[in-house]
Parts: C-alpha cells; structure tokens; sequence
C-alpha cells in the first residue's frame, strides 16, 4: 500500500515538476516578448524623434548654405562689376592724363633763362597766351571735368582765375602782366604732374 501511495506521489511530483517548468518557460517567453515589444518600441520612438530632428537641422542647414551661396554669388557680381567699373575709371584718367600732357607741351612756351630777354619775348603775346590757355583747358574739362579729382579741379580753377586777373593787370597798364603769365605755366605744370601721380598711384594698386 506504502509503495502505491510512493510511486502515486512520484508520478504527481513529476508532474507538478513538468508543469512547473512549462509555465516557466511560458512565462519566460512572455515576460521576454513583451520586454522586446516594449524596448522596440522605445527605439522605434527614439528613431522617429531623431530622424525628425535630423531633417530639422538638414532644412534649417540647407537654408543656411543656399543663404550663403547666394550671397556668395551676389557679393561676387558686385565685385565683377565694381572691378569693371574701376578699369573704365582707369581709363579715362589715363587718356584725361595723356590728353592734358599733350595739351601743356603745346601751351608751354619755349624755355628762355635770361630774364631780360624772356621779358622782351613776353612782351604783347598775353592776350594770345591767355586764350591759348583758356581755350585748352576749357576743352579738356569738357572732356574730362567729370573725371578730374577735386583737387586737380582747384587747380584748374586757380589758372583760369589767374588768366582772368592777369587781363585785368594789362587792362590798367601792368607792364608786369606779360611775363607773370609764367606763374599759369608753373602751375599746370603741377596739374601735369598730380595727374601723372593719379596714373602711377592707380596702377600700383592694380
């Protein structure tokens, strides 16, 4: 009886043992799927919210370059055409210069040292000096007055002003008048030479 009552034992501790271990292993594999599901999930969201992040930064990145390269390309037109309009500019200043060298070699009058007799050869040739040197600047500032520093225009005025009051001078007798109009050759010299000075000045910052 004691052995029927073991061997029933053993049988259903057997049992109990077998069920055990396949709710174990049932439990086991829930417990590890719902754990899977649950961490899939949570990286599913993490990628979803990365992945939008990094279209944010690629828009707002890519908005940034074609900002960039716009501006790249606008600054680099206004460089072409600033360049283009300094080349014209250079130009006309040098053919401003070249015209007024041209211009003095005919105005200036032939170099005499003694003062004695450069008072006899100035004697009656104003009025012609006069309007030689009116009429050539006159024609040079309608060529180029647009162009001419402020300063080379001072100086054109200061040697019209100075033809105007060297006719004055003669008009009241000033014997003086006809040699002083040395003093005009003297200063477009100077314009001569601080139009020369522009040129060199110009291309040695080209």
């Amino acid at each position: 009886m004691n052995e029927i009552i073991l061997g029933n034992l053993t049988v259903v501790l057997a049992i109990i043992t077998g069920l055990s271990a396949w709710l174990g292993k049932v439990w086991s594999s829930r417990i590890s799927n719902l754990e899977k599901a649950q961490l899939q999930k949570l990286l599913d969201d993490f990628k979803r919210e990365h992945d939008k992040e990094l279209l944010s930064i690629k828009k707002e990145h890519e908005s940034e370059l074609e900002f960039l390269r716009s501006h790249l390309l606008l600054d680099s037109e206004n460089y072409r055409v600033k360049l283009k309009k300094s080349e014209i500019l250079f130009e006309k200043e040098l053919d401003a210069a070249s015209n007024f060298l041209s211009l003095n070699r005919k105005i200036q009058p032939k170099e005499i040292s003694d003062a004695s007799e450069r008072y006899i050869d100035d004697f009656g040739k104003l009025h012609n000096r006069i309007k030689q040197v009116e009429d050539g600047l006159g024609r040079f500032l309608d060529e180029f007055g647009a162009i001419v520093t402020q300063e080379v225009q001072s100086h054109i005025d200061s040697c019209l002003k100075e033809c105007i009051n060297l006719v004055e001078r003669d008009h009241y007798g000033d014997s003086w008048a006809n040699n002083d109009i040395h003093n005009v050759y003297r200063k477009l010299n100077k314009i001569e030479s601080e139009l020369i000075k522009i040129i060199r000045t110009q291309s040695s910052t080209t």
